[in-house]
C-alpha cells in the first residue's frame, strides 16, 4: 500500500485563501488567516511550535517574487505580498517567474 504524502505548507495556505477568498486584490493579515492555517496543518498531524506564525510567513515568502528572498531556479508565484502582513493568492500564479 502506497504512503499518501502530506501537504505541505504552501499547499495548506494556498487551500486556506482559496476558501475565505483570499484572492489578488483582495488580501488578508496574516492574523486572520494564520489560525485558520495553523488548525489546519495540526489537523493533518504536524506539531504546531511557538514558531507557526515564522513558518507561515516563510512558506509564502518562498513562493512569491514580491519577496525579498533570492530566487533561484523556477518556482511556483503564487503568493502576493501586498504589505504590512497581507498576503492573497495571485489570481492567475504564473510558473518560472524571475
Amino acid at each position: 500500500m502506497p504512503k499518501t504524502q502530506k501537504p505541505k505548507m504552501v499547499d495548506v495556505i494556498e487551500e486556506v485563501f482559496q476558501e475565505i477568498g483570499v484572492l489578488g486584490n483582495r488580501p488578508k493579515h496574516v492574523d486572520e488567516f494564520g489560525p485558520i492555517v495553523a488548525a489546519r496543518w495540526r489537523k493533518l498531524g504536524y506539531t504546531i511550535t511557538k514558531n507557526i506564525d515564522r513558518q507561515i510567513n516563510s512558506a509564502l515568502q518562498s513562493e512569491s517574487s514580491d519577496s525579498k528572498k533570492p530566487k533561484s531556479g523556477p518556482f511556483n508565484d503564487r503568493f502576493q505580498m501586498h504589505g504590512e502582513g497581507y498576503w492573497s493568492l495571485r489570481k492567475e500564479p504564473s510558473l518560472d517567474r524571475l
